[in-house]
């Protein structure tokens, strides 16, 4: 039965790579190679953004004989990036899934059930592990030369610092269920924890240079630090260098951490994964109903349902979220970019604003709440179809809530870089013109693809938001627009500031209008087949 419930959870997690979802058909060998190609030509573009730092470390200590500092530094990012990469997907793998109740009815130990999933993030958390793990291993034994003990060591180490990565994930995700319990909005909690993360996360990469800067400065200082107060880290380093004891002692940190991580949440996992959310029922009260108009009520459904959803909210809105923060820096520092600007960009003012525009776009091409918007519906569409409105309003509801609610950050971020760049109030309304239009585009876009591609039958709601295939093409459609609109600006810097902006915006409003209209007749057809 584990073996089955591990295949079910495998094919849920890549399914996108097998199965067709507009034909339901298996792929045919070709695609699928082509797909899992595609998969780890981005881990190893991602490995290979590492790999300057990765080369500069390993020149700088393996020769001294500091190789255990350099496995324990890349092992503690390793580590944060494994559970930064798969945490929330381990919570909602575990505890959000819309089969568990159905599982839990049948002929099948809890403790199986529990453990095919945990298994499934084991091989997530190896994967995000081996972002930074594959290019340290390479760089150490190119510098070091070749020796079997510590290409042993070090590839065993791996699979076992998965382990230890899976038993934080587990517990922050047990964390996270523990509360959402005992909370109404659980939303709330679960964006506020992955703010906390994220911006750890940024703190981190942002101050990585000089970290490493003070690492090869202070190579004994470090290396106390490791040893003493992050002693696992230590010993995985020494482990990695051939030291048996050292890479025993961190084997069974790692075990131990793992067995403890499973112990706990197989006490609390039927109790958490059917949680009523520890609620009061409310009672009746009488009071006047008020009624909405079709647009809002299809509007105020809409925002319940990302409002609602933690994964989505995160997924769709970290962008306007990291945009306004952006605006802050940006009138805090604005006389040192002011200067920067006045030093190293001189020569480009008149492309300044319309290139200050596709910079706060970048923030909003990866809030494509729409792309993943029919999907979510999932076994429940009918209900929207069996309403009494045009389908064509249906879907327009879903593109208006990603226009209102990212349109005030984008507003907030496009006057303060104004305000930086002294960029006048014409060229500031165009600018504004130029992202609303975006973000106008990016929505419409994002739904034309869902409508096409939707996936209906999912289990779990990170499928369709984080996995699908809509998600990334429309979110590469967004990042190609920006590309085009510089390359426009660019050609374009000769003429006056506003002219660029103006063709840009026409353009993007042009593009976005015959989209719109395509939803509403076309793509309104779709939806109501489907």
């Amino acid at each position: 039965m584990f073996k089955l419930l591990l295949k079910k959870q495998l094919t849920e997690l890549f399914r996108n790579y097998f199965i067709d979802r507009k034909t339901g058909k298996l792929r045919s060998k070709k695609q699928i190679a082509v797909f899992i190609a595609v998969f780890f030509f981005a881990l190893a573009m991602f490995s290979a953004s590492i790999y300057p730092i990765v080369q500069i470390m390993a020149a700088q200590l393996v020769p001294t004989g500091d190789g255990w500092l350099y496995f324990a530094f890349f092992g503690a990012l390793s580590v944060g990036l494994g559970v930064f990469g798969s945490v929330f997907n381990t919570y909602n793998t575990l505890y959000t899934s819309k089969d568990n109740d159905f599982l839990l009815s049948m002929p099948v130990k809890p403790s199986v059930i529990l453990d095919s999933r945990m298994a499934s993030a084991y091989i997530m958390s190896l994967l995000f592990e081996a972002i930074i793990y594959v290019p340290m291993t390479v760089q150490y034994i190119a510098v070091s030369g070749f020796s079997a003990a510590a290409v042993i060591f070090t590839v065993l180490s791996m699979f076992i610092m998965a382990f230890l990565v899976l038993a934080l994930t587990c517990l922050f995700g047990w964390f996270i269920a523990l509360i959402s319990s005992r909370v109404r909005n659980k939303s709330a909690i679960t964006v506020a924890f992955y703010v906390i993360l994220l911006g750890g996360y940024y703190y981190v990469m942002v101050r990585l240079n000089s970290v490493i800067t003070n690492v090869v400065a202070n190579t004994e200082k470090f290396g106390s630090l490791f040893s003493k107060y992050l002693y696992p880290l230590g010993a995985f380093g020494r482990g990695c260098t051939g030291d048996i004891l050292d890479f025993l002692i961190f084997s069974v940190i790692a075990l131990g951490a793992f067995f403890i991580a499973r112990t706990v949440m197989s006490r609390t996992f039927i109790s958490l994964a059917t949680a009523n959310k520890g609620l009061k029922k409310r009672g009746y009260k009488q009071d006047d109903i008020k009624s909405k108009s079709v647009s809002s009520a299809l509007l105020y459904k809409e925002s319940r349902k990302f409002f609602g959803t933690p994964l989505y909210l995160m997924n769709a809105g970290t962008g306007a979220l990291f945009a306004v923060a952006a605006s802050v820096a940006a009138i805090i520092k604005a006389d040192a970019m002011r200067t920067l600007i006045d030093g190293q960009l001189g020569a480009y003012k008149n492309v300044l604003p319309a290139a200050a525009a596709c910079a706060v776009c970048i923030f909003f091409a990866m809030n494509s709440s729409t792309a993943s918007a029919v999907s979510l519906e999932g076994k429940s569409l009918w209900i929207l179809q069996s309403m009494p409105v045009r389908a064509g309003d249906a879907l327009m509801a879903k593109i208006r809530l990603e226009f209102i609610f990212n349109v005030i950050p984008a507003v907030i971020a496009v006057c303060s870089l104004a305000y930086v760049i002294k960029a006048g109030a014409v060229c500031a309304l165009l600018m504004t013109a130029l992202v609303a239009a975006f973000i106008l585009l990016s929505a419409a876009k994002g739904l034309k693809l869902n409508l096409k591609k939707p996936n209906l039958t999912w289990t779990n709601e990170v499928v369709p938001i984080k996995q699908d295939m809509p998600v990334l093409f429309s979110m590469l459609f967004s990042f190609a627009v920006i590309l085009v609109c510089l390359g426009v600006t660019f050609a374009l810097s000769a003429l006056p500031p506003a002219v660029p902006l103006v063709i840009i915006t026409a353009g993007i409003a042009a593009c976005a209008f015959i989209t719109l209209r395509w939803i509403k007749t076309k793509g309104a057809r779709i939806f109501e087949e489907l």
